[in-house]
Order: structure tokens, then C-alpha cells, then sequence
């Protein structure tokens, strides 16, 4: 059922300001934008739900001296079928409804009013708002993680035929890295959307698999999404770590390295997304922290966002050993990786490998590989 609240148009303002604030605080419209509006005209209020929901509204009025009346819009409707009928002739009014209920109707009358889906009383816009992006959130949260996990190699839908491959490429970054000390390396992409995260997740899984104690590192600062593989946190992280002037203790580090349900896996979140990203990956500090955790992990894998996008992933090149660039099949623009590679020396000099992703498997030809190695 739908109820209008009739408000008369107040001319007192002393009068009208308190209106407009019990207005406001079920709308989320203005308090300006509605006293505007009620020193002019009557204001209506559509409220859905019970009749007690606009009678609360319409006693709170009442109580500040504002005279108001309740209309039930279906008894309305069957009262005024003329005027409606000459409504339609003329063509249907547009009346915007604006999700976020930031400002009035094109008319600047109709005000929608919110009701706890519990008690059916009157609630303020912003609280449900509120509630109602926050159980979004946590919904599209929930169906990033699930779509995460089943992408990692340890998940029960991966065959063994894609988990030998992940084998073999850690066995040839272990060959890559047999000589160094630091045993580091940076996985990024041209593009985004060519699955390095997943690419990265993978090979520190491969590697915390034969007993190696790994860490990984969201090097995403702006939009890091390492910690969903895990149903974890995203803050703390490594933006929040390098934010802080807090010293660099042995604790203080521990407190922002999470446990993930692979043995021998740690991982740091990339915290509080920021937008000076680059200032804070080519720091001192961030200096100073890699290399206290190279004295905890036997190899640190940091994922990076894209190299055609920011110059993060170049940044760091002096803290790390080794890069590591997926390449997305049919999609990456081989021509434009070469230019970027070749447009910092420091790359070029550091690059491990290409890995290429979203290849088209012959399945039969792989099977029988597979098979015959067995």
C-alpha cells in the first residue's frame, strides 16, 4: 500500500526549518533543498508500507507546528479517475526517482520514504542506504572469494594435467633463481584482465607445496584483491604498513603478515586502497620492509597492477630480483609489451620469462603427453 503525506506549505521559517528536518531525516534530502521547497508550495511525501508509517511522520509534524494530512493513493486513484484520465492525455509526466535520493523529484514534491524491513517503521534514508550498499557488498564479496578459490590450483576442480604445468614453471623459476640471494620476484601484465593475480596465487601456492616458505604480496595498493583467494582481510596491509611511521619491529611486521589455509603460505593484504601508490612502493620504507622479509621467507612474490596502466611494478625494481610478465593469449598487444619492456632497461635487464595465459589446450595432444610421461 502507498500513503501521501500531504505537508501544508509552511511560511514561518522558524516554523519550517523544524519540518524540514523531520523531513530530511527520513529522505536524505537536504535540509535547505526541502525548507526551499516548503516555503513555496505543499510538500508530498509517497510512503510504502503501513498507514502507522506516515502517521508516525505526520505526529512528528505535528509536534514542530506543521499541519499535515494522510491520503491513501489507491482511494485517490478511484476518487479522481477524470483527472487522472486528463493526465494521461496530455501525456505522462516524468518524475526522476534518483537512487541515491540526493535531490527532489523534477517536481519537487514526491519524497520517498524508507521503512525498516523488520518493524515496518520509518527509518532514515541514510541508515538504510547504508545498510542496503553494505549487504551488496558483502554479497559481491562473497561471489568474488568463491570465484577465487576456484582458480587456485589446490581447488578440487583443477585437473592434474593444469597443476603439472604450474609444477614445471616452478621449477623453472627455481632454476632462475638458484644463484641469487634474493629469491624475489614481481608478477605483472601489460593489461589488466590477462589473470596475473591468479597467475601469481598459483605460483607461491606451487612453491609453499614443496615445503618452501613463500610469501605474497598484494603490490595492488589502488585495487587489490589478493586477500579474496583466501577469505581474508584486505586491511591491514602493505599500504597501511607504509603509511605508518611506526618502527619496522620484528612484531610490528608480524602483525600485518597473514595465514592462509595453504601450508608454508603467507600473504600481505594490499590495506587500505590509496592513490599515491608509487610514492609508497618507491620508498625508504618500503626499502627497509622488503628486506626484513627476506630474512623470514625463503621467496617473496609480489603482484603488481599493470605495466601499461601505472609504473608500480617499475618502482620496486630495485628491492627485487626477478620479473615475471603474463601475457593474456589473442589479447595482449605483443608489439606494445616490447615497447614497454624496452622503455625502462631495468625490466629488461630483471625478466625471468613470459608466461602465457588463456591458451587454448590441445586437449587430446596434452593428454597423451601427460599420459605417456606416466
Amino acid at each position: 500500500m502507498t500513503y501521501k503525506l500531504v505537508i501544508n506549505r509552511c511560511q514561518d521559517q522558524q516554523l519550517a526549518s523544524q519540518a524540514a528536518e523531520v523531513i530530511s531525516h527520513y529522505s536524505h534530502i537536504e535540509v535547505a533543498v526541502v525548507l526551499e521547497t516548503l516555503r513555496e508550495k505543499n510538500v508530498c511525501l509517497k510512503i510504502r508500507g503501513e498507514k502507522e508509517n506516515a502517521q508516525v511522520i505526520k505526529d512528528q509534524l505535528e509536534a514542530v507546528g506543521t499541519s499535515s494530512s494522510i491520503v491513501d493513493s489507491e482511494e485517490q486513484t478511484q476518487q479522481e479517475p477524470a483527472k487522472i484520465e486528463k493526465k494521461k492525455s496530455k501525456g505522462k509526466k516524468k518524475r526522476e526517482i534518483c537512487e541515491n535520493h540526493s535531490q527532489l523529484h523534477d517536481v519537487k514534491t514526491d519524497i520517498v520514504i524508507f521503512k525498516d524491513s523488520a518493524t515496518g517503521a520509518p527509518v532514515p534514508a541514510q541508515d538504510a542506504i547504508e545498510a542496503t550498499e553494505s549487504s551488496k557488498a558483502k554479497k559481491s564479496d562473497s561471489n568474488t572469494q568463491e570465484e577465487n578459490k576456484d582458480k587456485l590450483i589446490t581447488s578440487e576442480f583443477k585437473n592434474e594435467y593444469v597443476k603439472e604445468l604450474f609444477r614445471s614453471l616452478r621449477t623453472k623459476i627455481a632454476m632462475g633463481l638458484y644463484n641469487s640471494a634474493d629469491k624475489s620476484i614481481v608478477v605483472s601484465s601489460l593489461d589488466a584482465s590477462a589473470g596475473k593475480s591468479t597467475m601469481a596465487t598459483n605460483i607461491a601456492i606451487s612453491h609453499a607445496l614443496q615445503n618452501t616458505n613463500v610469501l605474497l604480496i598484494d603490490g595492488d595498493l589502488r585495487r587489490g584483491a589478493l586477500h579474496s583467494f583466501f577469505d581474508l582481510s584486505a586491511s591491514p596491509g602493505l599500504s597501511d604498513a607504509l603509511r605508518e611511521e611506526t618502527p619496522l619491529t620484528e612484531e610490528y611486521i608480524d602483525s600485518f603478515i597473514l595465514e592462509t589455509e595453504v601450508p608454508n603460505l603467507s600473504i600481505i593484504a594490499a590495506g587500505e586502497h590509496v592513490d599515491n601508490s608509487s610514492d609508497l612502493l618507491n620508498s625508504v620504507r618500503f626499502k627497509e620492509l622488503k628486506a626484513a622479509l627476506s630474512t623470514k621467507f625463503d621467496l617473496i612474490i609480489m603482484d603488481t597492477p599493470p605495466l601499461g596502466a601505472l609504473t608500480d611494478a617499475v618502482v620496486v625494481s630495485e628491492f627485487f630480483y626477478k620479473y615475471i610478465i603474463i601475457v593474456k593469449a589473442g589479447v595482449t598487444n605483443v608489439i606494445d609489451m616490447k615497447k614497454k619492456i624496452n622503455e625502462y632497461p631495468i625490466l629488461k635487464k630483471k625478466l625471468l620469462g613470459l608466461v602465457l595465459n588463456y591458451a587454448i589446450i590441445d586437449k587430446m595432444r596434452s593428454y597423451y603427453k601427460y599420459s605417456k610421461y606416466y
